[in-house]
């Protein structure tokens, strides 16, 4: 009896098995004994196994419990690391149940696979036991190094009862998964040589035949050989429908171990490289930390082996089921006996209608089943990467932003987002490339600006309650009321608006990847220039007017914070749409640019090349010329939908501009004329000097910006029709058209919903200010000679009432003397 076990040497199923039956009866998962060639079923086994199953069960829900109740949720490693062993724990202890729940089909499966395996040679047991006995005992043994190699690196591994419970609890769960996947890839390997078995008996039969053919035997085959090919024929078709019943069942009672092992297995090697990526971007694996490299690459070997070996042996096992089908074509087409030819085809049809496919519950185990898996690691593993790149690099890419030197958009805008979130009408987050709305920022924005509401409705009611003493005074008023109305409308329609303002913004950062690093850089110096200088000069400005202005008074800093942070808000929202129109305009440049260049091409193969162009170089050029009327109609959309969006906010700001410079011109001729002016009154001048430089200043920046942005989109045209006017090639003239007429069709104009914002504005504006002035002017004239008027006449009327009291009392007294 010892001699049918000796390694390597198996003679028979159970010899064979050997190895993998004592393993899996240490481990509690093989509860049968064998009785000669049967298996039956062993209380004290079953019961062992019973009893191990609850008492892994048991501590697993514990350590479940332990890893749930202490993952922190602010750490991200933690967390991945959680959810890891978390599904490990659960899909162990499925697999654990599962199998003590169909011990008994599991039985019957081995009894049915040592049946039909009784058919096989004692070479076909010992070719298979090299392997078999070799997986079994090896496999087991570079198991355990493993394990024991993690547990002694694991540093954060501490001796104690509990954990060393657990440690062993978890060493079983590992091995019995393990030992589920060796048994059924041995089941696999004996019904592989059971198939192969039949295929070679068949090829045998073929040779017969040909070689009867070849010796060209009266009657081909006589009568005693014909019956024993059908008779042997029939026994191998039985045989064949008896195997692949097996694989069927194998099929049913394995199916779902399979699949909790296959999913264990890729969360497991996922999180494996995971965490490799993860010390990768600590500088770990670099530095070759022998700790690190022993605890990854030894589980991600052993999950790796065992993967290859289950496929190797379904894909193997499949292939040797499907070669019967082209033996039995084969030997079909050498046969004429119409019987055997009859026997022939129900063994096709019975093949064709076996599939003798290894799977599981949704999957079929093949090599398809490798490489999808292999795809979905690769695709995950990147993402893995880039989503630590830019984590990790978040703040390292923050500190390399630098003044004057952009890389692109949003280094470019970094200086006027960081205003707009502090003020509260920024409520989106960057990630990576896109912009996201954020709740914290967009409920904050929404209070800011109930807030400002609230307050400025208060002040516009204490305005109209006021008592209105004299002319100055409601000119004073009526600047305030405007004021107030008018950045009440544009912090409102700016929060309103936030949400295409997004998307507006998340276009032109799409678009604007594809500008080079030189173009951010000279655009850096004005825009880093005005958003923070221009925000210095504005506080300056407000600072020096509330200080030599108002007094002290808690209503009046109350006052002074509001009016700050409104003109802080139309300032910003100015400064956003210049920044938009700067990069839409160096958009509008870099296509001209490419225009040009291709234009000194075409003058070039004028001169040079017969014929213009060759016609490579006209595909070529006809690609690029389509590439840039597509960029060109995607700016010009974008220029549209800022339009639309920025369009209330800057007619209101330019109105409120308007209304802010006439009132302190007005207020300067008033003092002129009063002679404060000509006797140099410093406080006066000052703060009639900042506010006009700062207004000036800001109408002029956003005419400028529009003006040239117009002018370069405009280039365009006269640029195409130079390029027109220089080829002669019929199809590139035809995309020059076609390009000339969508520039034609696309009016690039930056304008609000009343007027546009060219230089046609700035020369209103002045005409507009000089008219008003000199209005304001007479009717303060004609006020100031009314009210003297005013005080002569009452004068007059008081005179003559005295003088008609005086002769009325001189009447009255000589009356009295007569």
């Amino acid at each position: 009896m010892w001699k049918r076990q000796w390694l390597f040497h198996a003679m028979d199923f159970q010899s064979l098995m050997y190895p993998c039956f004592t393993i899996c009866r240490i481990c509690g998962i093989f509860p049968y004994k064998m009785n000669a060639s049967t298996f039956e079923f062993s209380k004290l086994y079953y019961i062992v196994s019973i009893m191990a199953v609850c008492v892994c069960c048991v501590l697993k829900l514990i350590l479940i419990y332990n890893i749930v109740i202490s993952i922190s949720t602010q750490n991200f490693e933690e967390i991945i690391t959680g959810i890891s062993n978390i599904n490990y724990l659960v899909l162990s202890c499925f697999i654990i149940i599962i199998t003590q729940v169909l011990s008994g089909p599991q039985m019957r499966l081995l009894q049915t696979v040592s049946e039909i395996s009784q058919k096989l040679s004692s070479k076909s047991y010992q070719k298979m036991s090299k392997l078999i006995h070799a997986k079994d005992i090896f496999g087991t043994i570079l198991f355990f190094l493993q394990e024991f190699i993690f547990l002694y690196n694991r540093k954060t591994f501490k001796l104690n009862n509990f954990t060393i419970l657990i440690k062993v609890s978890s060493l079983y769960l590992h091995i019995l998964i393990f030992e589920i996947l060796m048994l059924y890839v041995n089941c696999v390997c004996v019904l592989k040589a059971c198939f192969k078995s039949i295929n070679d008996n068949l090829t045998h039969m073929q040779r017969l035949v040909v070689n009867d053919i070849k010796l060209c035997v009266p009657g081909l085959i006589c009568h005693i050989q014909r019956n024993q090919i059908l008779l042997k024929l029939k026994i191998l078709k039985k045989w064949h429908l008896r195997v692949s019943d097996t694989v069927q069942m194998l099929n049913t009672i394995f199916g779902l171990q399979l699949l909790a092992t296959i999913v264990t297995f890729f969360i497991n090697i996922t999180f494996d490289i995971y965490f490799d990526v993860m010390h990768w971007q600590d500088g770990v694996f670099i530095n070759f930390d022998m700790h690190f490299l022993h605890m990854f690459y030894s589980p991600i070997a052993y999950y790796v082996i065992k993967m290859m070996l289950l496929v190797w042996a379904c894909e193997t096992g499949k292939n040797q089921a499907q070669e019967i089908k082209t033996t039995v074509h084969d030997l079909l087409n050498n046969i004429k006996d119409e019987q055997i030819k009859n026997e022939l085809q129900l063994f096709s049809l019975q093949i064709l209608h076996c599939k003798n496919t290894f799977s599981m519950k949704g999957l079929t185990i093949d090599a398809t089943l490798l490489t999808a898996v292999s795809n979905q690691l690769f695709v995950i593993i990147p993402e893995y990467i880039m989503y630590i790149f830019f984590r990790k690099n978040k703040d390292a890419k923050m500190k390399k932003w630098q003044l004057f030197h952009a890389m692109d958009f949003l280094s470019l805008m970094h200086p006027c987002f960081n205003f707009c979130r502090i003020l509260g009408i920024f409520p989106y987050k960057i990630n990576i490339l896109t912009f996201e709305a954020s709740k914290p920022y967009y409920i904050m924005s929404t209070v800011i600006t109930c807030v400002c509401c609230v307050l400025n409705l208060a002040l516009i009611h204490h305005i109209f309650i006021s008592k209105i003493i004299n002319f100055e005074n409601v000119i004073e008023n009526l600047e305030s009321l405007a004021f107030y109305v008018i950045s009440g409308f544009v912090v409102s329609t700016t929060h309103v608006l936030s949400g295409p303002r997004m998307r507006l913004l998340q276009t032109i950062l799409d678009i604007s990847l594809k500008l080079p690093s030189e173009s951010y850089q000279k655009l850096s110096r004005l825009i880093h220039v005005k958003d923070i200088f221009g925000n210095i000069l504005l506080i300056v400005k407000l600072s020096i007017f509330f200080y030599k202005i108002l007094e002290l008074t808690y209503s009046n800093v109350l006052e002074a914070i509001l009016i700050m942070y409104l003109e802080l808000i139309m300032f910003q929202m100015n400064m956003l749409y210049v920044n938009c129109v700067c990069v839409l305009k160096s958009y509008f440049k870099r296509i001209n640019d490419n225009l040009v260049y291709m234009q000194k091409l075409v003058i070039k193969d004028i001169n040079r090349v017969p014929g213009l162009l060759c016609h490579t170089q006209g595909n070529q050029f006809l690609i690029k010329l389509k590439i840039l009327q597509k960029q060109h109609l995607i700016v010009s959309e974008i220029l549209q939908m800022m339009n639309t969006i920025f369009s209330p906010q800057i007619f209101a700001i330019v109105v409120m501009s308007l209304i802010e410079t006439t009132i302190e011109l007005y207020f300067y001729v008033v003092d002129w004329k009063d002679g404060v002016f000509i006797n140099l009154n410093w406080q006066f001048f000052d703060i009639l000097l900042t506010s006009m430089v700062f207004y000036i200043m800001k109408i002029t920046l956003l005419v400028w910006a529009c003006e040239t942005g117009k002018n370069q989109a405009q280039k365009l045209n006269t640029t195409v029709h130079d390029i027109l006017n220089s080829t002669s090639d019929e199809p590139i003239k035809y995309e020059l058209q076609l390009f000339s007429l969508q520039i034609l069709h696309h009016k690039n104009i930056f304008s609000t919903k009343a007027f546009t914002m060219d230089a046609s504005l700035l020369t209103a504006v002045n005409n507009q200010l000089f008219v008003l002035i000199n209005k304001m002017y007479i009717i303060h004239t004609f006020y100031y000679y009314f009210q003297m008027m005013s005080s002569i006449t009452t004068y007059m009327l008081i005179i003559i009432q005295f003088v008609i009291m005086s002769h009325s009392c001189d009447e009255k007294s000589v009356t009295y003397i007569t």
